[in-house]
């Protein structure tokens, strides 16, 4: 199965809920609310359903429509971090 890998970009966390994720080779600059970013920083080595499944256990949810939802959110997260080439699939 095709695994998630990161590039290792520079980061800051600008506030509790924001992080600021900088290429210093292209200099692109992405700014990221905290599930973006806890879905960024977890995925190398995972399956993109094995890190969903991660997150929404971190996220402990109880509502199914929640999780649902959580689960949707993610999945679109991811692919506009694989085409903005923040992550990539081996």
């Amino acid at each position: 199965m095709s695994k998630l890998y990161k590039k290792d970009f520079k980061w800051d966390r600008l506030d509790e809920n924001t992080y600021l994720v900088t290429d210093e080779e292209t200099h692109d600059i992405h700014i990221l609310n905290e599930t973006a970013f806890w879905l960024y920083d977890k995925c190398n080595d995972k399956e993109k359903n094995e890190l969903i499944k991660d997150f929404l256990k971190e996220c402990r949810f109880d509502d199914s429509t929640m999780i649902s939802e959580a689960k949707k959110d993610c999945e679109e997260i991811i692919e506009e971090m694989i085409r903005l080439n923040m992550i990539y699939i081996k």
